[in-house]
């Protein structure tokens, strides 16, 4: 679970849309790790996680060594386990598949946090403005240009707040209570935060154990959710994590949403529309 929520700075990005409809191919790891080829400063490819839950584009500190990318400002990072400050350097020309090329501010994070092998990880300040489908059946990403009045699957209305997509997802057991939820591409399970003032579905404790993300370590409840509405679709018996938020975190909404529960799953940047398919 590598999910990164950024706070503190915000810099301008001039994402380039894609002219082709060529499909990236993505190799998935451990559930939920998404590995695409990219490109930086013409050189690669590198093998980088693509990851919707993610604020911030990152670089492990290997690949910012052999690119000689030089800090340029710190910000803080965010995630489940607490909060973290990080050093952030410029890529000139980052290009994943036919997105791009475009000029990001990275963060630089020990190689271990993003796992052996990978290079870094394309967050939403790349993908925010764009439209595509991560397809799970057929294991690639398909840009859009043109629209997706012919994509199939349940419509949800997609909001972005401090960087990050939400959805917010009416349940049929509680109709005053509706869940705000981050489409995390890059989430093995589903994760609950335990906020005062915010209701949980009905679910059933299982374990009591550790949850690690890029930003560190807490103990967290391993609960089993008897049902999930993600609009006309329902989830039944899911395995999740409850992590503990204080009142001060609720804008990071009431959880993290796994895509990889779904056949297909389109983010529309323009419409702001997120279309889930059923598996």
């Amino acid at each position: 679970m590598r999910s990164i929520l950024v706070l503190g700075l915000v810099f301008g990005l001039a994402s380039a849309i894609p002219s082709a409809t060529a499909p990236l191919p993505f190799r998935l790891v451990n559930t939920s790790d998404l590995i695409v080829p990219v490109m930086l400063d013409g050189q690669g490819p590198f093998r980088f996680l693509f990851d919707t839950g993610s604020t911030r584009t990152t670089v492990s500190a290997k690949m910012a060594y052999r690119l000689r990318l030089r800090p340029v400002a710190k910000t803080v990072m965010v995630t489940p386990a607490g909060r973290s400050t990080r050093l952030v350097a410029l890529l000139e020309r980052l290009t994943v598949g036919a997105a791009g090329p475009t000029s990001v501010r990275a963060m630089i994070v020990p190689d271990d946090d993003l796992g052996h092998g990978i290079d870094g990880l394309v967050g939403q300040d790349v993908l925010a403005a764009l439209t595509y489908t991560i397809d799970y059946t057929q294991g690639h990403v398909m840009w859009h240009p043109s629209g997706v009045e012919h994509v199939s699957g349940v419509r949800l209305p997609l909001e972005f707040s401090e960087g990050r997509p939400i959805v917010s997802l009416r349940q049929r057991a509680d109709k005053s209570n509706a869940l705000q939820l981050i489409p995390d591409s890059g989430a093995d399970a589903l994760v609950l935060f335990a906020r005062p003032g915010r209701g949980l579905p009905f679910l059933t404790l299982l374990d009591v154990g550790g949850l690690r993300t890029l930003g560190g370590q807490q103990l967290v409840r391993w609960v089993r959710v008897d049902d999930l509405d993600v609009g006309a679709i329902r989830l039944r018996d899911q395995i999740a994590v409850i992590v503990s938020r204080p009142e001060a975190d609720a804008p990071l909404g009431d959880g993290l949403l796994p895509l990889h529960l779904f056949a297909r799953v389109t983010f529309d940047g323009t419409r702001k529309e997120l279309i889930v398919e059923a598996r």
